[in-house]
């Protein structure tokens, strides 16, 4: 990815997180999915409550996850397709025949009905998605690492090629809960680290001149802490780093305010702080990037900050 940094298209922002102590994997990414920390009330995802309140924008596919379990940001009243796989398949073809008969485009009866303008909008966006991929194609000049990663940000990166309007893809990867055998320059962290980027930078690549208008960002609920344990691995810390990168950043520099490694600026004198709250990041993201300005209650209970100015 430094070539990518050094074209000025790739920015971490440095010591950014959720403002909430907990160090539980699944609370803290219940609480950034729904933009909400500490509030276990809302259900809906905040990449959900943008595309429910700009539902004017009509596009056959507006946001999927290429995947079979839809991520929690995306989850909500806003109809959002997830499909594991990226061929049009014969099997998928099939199922999608007999299943769009039974969600006819909804009349005047029917609007209103939740399931049926769903079971519509998931037929119509799932047929449209099957036929892009079916269409298949090379990638530009390089070549997508097996993994993962690699061939779901192909599927996606056809969508986005073919000139559909496409404004959302989410993507989830587990696995980085290194508390053992972590390593450095080698090791589990180094493989996952490897195939990440590589899979990214096909991605930039693969886009072609649809990459000076894709927003790539990379989130984790939660950094690690600053020593090793006993183990060679690190455990659940605080403040982590997000990487941003696309034609809209500015790139070639860190984002993010540091406050260095001394103990007496170590949150609980084991992490990072957080010194950029993430809901920053996404109110950035929603204003500079989608054109979006949140209602007030868009973050609820958030009053928010300086925004980190990683996008131009």
């Amino acid at each position: 990815m430094k070539p990518l940094f050094d074209r000025k298209l790739l920015a971490p922002v440095i010591d950014v997180g959720s403002p909430h102590p907990t160090r539980s994997h699944f609370e803290a990414q219940y609480f950034m999915d729904t933009a909400a920390p500490g509030n276990r009330r809302i259900r809906s995802g905040w990449l959900n409550r943008y595309l429910l309140l700009s539902r004017k924008k009509k596009a056959p596919l507006r946001a999927l996850a290429p995947q079979g379990l839809l991520p929690r940001s995306l989850r909500g009243d806003y109809p959002v397709l997830a499909f594991p796989g990226g061929t049009n398949s014969r099997q998928s073809t099939g199922l999608l025949n007999r299943f769009a008969p039974m969600y006819s485009p909804p009349g005047k009866k029917e609007r209103g009905d939740k399931v049926l303008e769903s079971g519509w909008e998931t037929a119509r966006s799932l047929k449209r998605y099957l036929a892009i991929q079916g269409k298949g194609g090379p990638a530009r000049g390089r070549h997508y690492p097996k993994g993962p990663m690699g061939p779901r940000l192909q599927a996606v990166a056809r969508v986005v090629t073919q000139g559909d309007p496409l404004e959302i893809a989410c993507l989830d990867w587990g696995g980085w809960d290194h508390h053992t055998s972590e390593g450095g320059a080698e090791g589990k962290l180094a493989v996952m680290l490897d195939h990440l980027g590589k899979s990214l930078a096909a991605f930039m690549e693969d886009l072609g001149p649809a990459a000076s208008r894709t927003l790539v960002l990379v989130v984790s609920e939660f950094g690690r802490t600053c020593k090793e344990n006993g183990n060679g691995g690190t455990d659940h810390g605080h403040g982590g780093l997000m990487l941003a990168l696309g034609g809209p950043v500015k790139g070639g520099g860190i984002h993010g305010r540091w406050t260095g490694l001394a103990k007496e600026t170590l949150y609980q004198g084991r992490d990072l702080p957080v010194t950029t709250d993430f809901r920053d990041v996404f109110a950035e993201v929603l204003e500079k990037h989608l054109g979006f300005s949140p209602p007030r209650d868009f973050f609820p209970g958030f009053k928010r900050g300086k925004l980190p100015g990683f996008l131009a």
